[in-house]
């Protein structure tokens, strides 16, 4: 009998070490996945966080480009346009010391042939400086027109037409002249600023 216990508490024993290598297995694969579940979970929440902090720095680059890009061009057009500006005063100087040369009287003459197909008619209406009455009465009597001349400013440059009865005008002054060429003025400065920044 004593074998039988002897075998008998080898088999309690046996299967208590089989229950403890299977509890034990069964604990280790548990503990690994929970462990590799954590792992996991804590990778992917910085991966994320890392990702989330990546893009807010992407997006914060771009917004401070953009802001730079508009703060350029800003800047850009002030420039254009203060060179424009003083484009025109210099324009508009040149032509008011011209005021009683051959070539202002050329370009008067230019404006009234202008004035005339635009109205179709030889009676005109005209409104400009007293500096250049004498002048476009001049221009009227070699073209064989008829000019009703009214004051206009002292320092206005070239004139306003219209037809006698004021249905159609025709504002030939320099300032609408070149108000007309400003988007061509304002590419060559455009250029030439370019070309200077380079």
């Amino acid at each position: 009998m004593s074998n039988r216990v002897t075998n008998l508490i080898e088999d309690v024993f046996k299967r208590l070490r089989d229950d403890l290598d299977t509890w034990s297995t069964d604990l280790n694969l548990r503990l690994e996945a929970e462990i590799s579940g954590f792992l996991d979970s804590l990778t992917s929440k910085y991966r994320d966080e890392a990702r989330d902090v990546d893009r807010a720095a992407q997006l914060k680059l771009e917004q401070e480009m953009y802001e730079a890009s508009l703060k350029l061009k800003s800047e850009r057009l002030k420039l254009i346009n203060e060179i424009y500006g003083e484009v025109l005063a210099i324009v508009r100087d040149e032509v008011m010391k011209r005021r009683n040369t051959p070539q202002y009287a050329n370009l008067l003459r230019s404006l009234i042939d202008n004035a005339v197909n635009v109205i179709q008619s030889n009676e005109i209406k005209i409104i400009c400086s007293p500096q250049d009455m004498d002048v476009l009465r001049a221009i009227s009597a070699e073209k064989g027109l008829s000019l009703m001349l009214e004051n206009g400013p002292n320092d206005m440059l070239g004139f306003k037409a219209s037809s006698v009865d004021g249905s159609i005008t025709y504002d030939a002054t320099l300032d609408s002249i070149l108000s007309l060429l400003s988007e061509n003025i304002k590419n060559i400065i455009e250029k030439i600023v370019e070309e200077d920044s380079k």
